[in-house]
């Protein structure tokens, strides 16, 4: 997941709330699968990360399988997280 870092970091209470949320779409199993934190190295990483993520689920498209974050994939590589 991907946040500006000041949102991050200075929004009390940003993080519990995120998570929250996560339970209610991903459940408790999924919510926990997801790693949160704070990156000082600038909103390009993060792209980089979204777009390896886009990149890996059309493969998948292509190839007739699901990505499934922290899963090892048919190539062998697990999802990001």
């Amino acid at each position: 997941m991907r946040a500006d870092e000041s949102v991050f970091e200075f929004l009390p209470g940003f993080e519990k709330n995120v998570r929250e949320a996560m339970k209610v779409i991903l459940g408790e199993a999924g919510e926990k699968r997801i790693k949160m934190g704070l990156a000082k190295d600038g909103s390009g990483v993060g792209a980089a990360l979204t777009a390896l993520q886009a990149k890996k689920a059309q493969d998948s498209e292509m190839m007739g399988t699901t990505v499934v974050p922290g899963k090892e994939g048919p190539t062998g590589q697990t999802g990001s997280g």
